[in-house]
């Protein structure tokens, strides 16, 4: 039996997913061509593939690097997930890039894929599948073991309100933006995590270096935010934590800037594009904003500083994330070797 997907929601799935993690993504029906393309080049084109993976027993498979330059072009390096009904396989999902960091919200997306078939005696398998593509979010990552299971339980929930024949674009599309939440957030602060770093970072870092653009970072952290949870407990800490991660997020005003929880009272910042210069001139305002902030907390009025480390990359030069954030971190340490609330390059 064959099942053909729901061409229009492929493309608004495919675009949202391209949007996100940056990889270029398709989806083909059964015979292997392709219905839904993130470059929107390739639509109706055969794609080679997707046939060797639909001919093959596993859910997915990794195109090596000599397989994409065997293709002569047609497939990129990358991971590609079948999707399976009554044991057929009836379409793929293709991610394109390097596989370490392959993006946990394209892998998800896999699933409301299947759900944009049309016929509704596939939820059963629908819902057979939903663990295995769950398993995509880290279920080591701080702050991830709940969240995991309230993935399927949104995914269960899904299959049962969408009205397949209605093609209510509308959830699907909020769907994936509520499952995007729940990987990359940080539950206290509203911002993304430190899950998100090693998931983005890598991908802006070599687009900068292929666009022969610099790329900045910035880490930050609270100085002697201890005293503060001493001295006003825990909740108020929180309240501080929220309050200060609002403060920096108010100062990034360019468009691909990016901010995330490192850890504890440590805040990320990434800075696609910018120089070094740039950077010391967004972490100076970022440094007076929090020095000027006033923390209200009922009663408690409660003044913090912060101290910021900077460092870029240089163009067309590909630096790996962990040495970077070394780069960084060290910067920071070195502020605060120096007297703290203040910024060091």
């Amino acid at each position: 039996m064959v099942y053909k997907l729901n061409d229009f929601i492929a493309q608004k799935i495919v675009n949202f997913i391209h949007k996100k993690s940056g990889f270029e993504v398709i989806v083909c029906d059964n015979n292997g061509t392709i219905i839904a393309d993130s470059a929107q080049a390739r639509i109706g084109q055969q794609h080679k593939g997707s046939m060797k993976i639909l001919t093959t027993n596993c859910d997915s498979v990794a195109i090596t690097p000599l397989e994409a330059d065997a293709s002569g072009g047609r497939i990129k390096e990358g991971l590609n997930v079948a999707i399976e009904a009554d044991g057929v396989k009836i379409g793929t999902f293709g991610i394109a890039g390097k596989l370490e960091i392959i993006h946990p919200v394209a892998k998800i997306a896999a699933g409301m894929v299947i759900m944009m078939l049309s016929d509704e005696e596939l939820k059963d398998n629908i819902r057979s599948q939903l663990q295995a593509l769950s398993t995509s979010v880290d279920p080591d990552a701080s702050d991830q073991l709940s969240n995991r299971e309230i993935v399927i339980e949104l995914l269960k929930s899904t299959t049962d309100s969408i009205n397949f024949a209605n093609e209510n674009h509308a959830e699907i599309y909020q769907m994936i933006e509520s499952m995007n939440n729940l990987v990359f957030k940080d539950t206290l602060t509203g911002i993304y995590n430190r899950h998100y770093i090693y998931r983005k970072l890598p991908i802006d870092i070599i687009s900068a270096s292929l666009s022969e653009q610099s790329l900045s970072i910035i880490i930050s952290d609270i100085d002697f935010f201890k005293k503060v949870n001493d001295t006003y407990g825990h909740l108020v800490g929180d309240y501080t934590l929220k309050s200060f991660a609002d403060t920096l997020s108010g100062c990034i005003k360019r468009e691909g800037d990016w901010i995330s929880r490192y850890g504890g009272e440590e805040f990320l910042i990434c800075l696609p594009g910018a120089g070094v210069e740039k950077a010391i001139e967004i972490a100076e305002h970022m440094r007076r904003t929090a020095e000027n902030n006033v923390i209200l907390y009922g009663k408690n009025i409660i003044k913090i500083t912060a101290s910021f480390g900077v460092c870029s990359t240089k163009p067309a030069t590909n630096e790996s994330v962990v040495n970077l954030i070394a780069r960084a971190d060290n910067k920071l340490y070195k502020a605060k070797n120096k007297g703290r609330n203040r910024v060091e390059s």
